[in-house]
């Protein structure tokens, strides 16, 4: 595999990002493996598909989990890396999310990956989160550096006793950036939305139980998953 990097300067934000996947062939968003053979145009329709659906029914948290069948969640995970709580710049990771909920009548086994990640320094953490509000796939994609996949990365999200709408979620895992590796650890919320449930989220932060640490120290990280069916 040719690991030689291209970079494209996005001149407003003065960052280049860095593709981030495994270097294993993986399976990945629709069934695709890892970044190589996964388009960048897919990957922003997947992730401004899960926000817009979020958004649309976040005044509608759902009521009761289905109880058969089977519901696969695409998306984006985002994670924000930071000194302090205050700061509002960083280290931002951005990846393919993957969640899948197996529905009983006692509640749902939840499990699933964001991987293929992209990570940006010195970056405003709002950017991001303003471009997927916008529902403009061509604004999240001026945010997205394309290069080739040499580094490695992916997060873990297990929820196997969901007893309903809300649930609590294990994370572990590790994203390397080429110049850091963060370690993923603790636990985050999760909560379905729509009726039957059409999306979810998972959200958690270093004040609520999610570890991230640089080698032998630790940083503070805010955690966004967000899946659509």
């Amino acid at each position: 595999m040719n690991h030689t990097q291209f970079l494209r300067t996005f001149a407003t934000a003065g960052v280049a990002l860095v593709a981030v996947s495994a270097c294993t062939p993986k399976a990945g968003m629709n069934g695709l493996t890892d970044m190589q053979t996964v388009s960048l145009d897919s990957f922003v329709a997947l992730a401004v598909a899960a926000k817009t659906e979020f958004q649309d029914n976040i005044a509608e948290s759902t009521v009761a989990l289905p109880t058969t069948g089977t519901g696969t969640f695409q998306g984006f995970g985002r994670v924000d890396i930071s000194d302090t709580p205050a700061d509002t710049t960083g280290t931002q990771l951005f990846g393919a999310a993957e969640l899948t909920a197996a529905f009983s009548p006692t509640g749902a086994n939840i499990a699933g990956t964001v991987d293929n990640f992209y990570s940006a320094d010195a970056i405003l953490f709002t950017d991001l989160q303003l471009a997927l509000e916008s529902g403009n796939p061509d604004q999240v994609k001026a945010l997205i550096e394309v290069s080739e996949p040499a580094l490695s990365g992916s997060l873990d999200v297990s929820a196997p006793n969901a007893t309903g709408p809300l649930f609590t979620a294990d994370i572990s895992g590790e994203v390397d950036t080429g110049t850091t590796a963060f370690d993923f650890s603790g636990t985050a919320n999760g909560e379905f939305y729509g009726n039957p449930a059409t999306v979810i989220r998972v959200t958690g932060d270093s004040s609520g139980g999610l570890f991230v640490n640089e080698g032998p120290g630790t940083r503070n990280a805010t955690l966004v998953i967000i899946g659509s069916q």
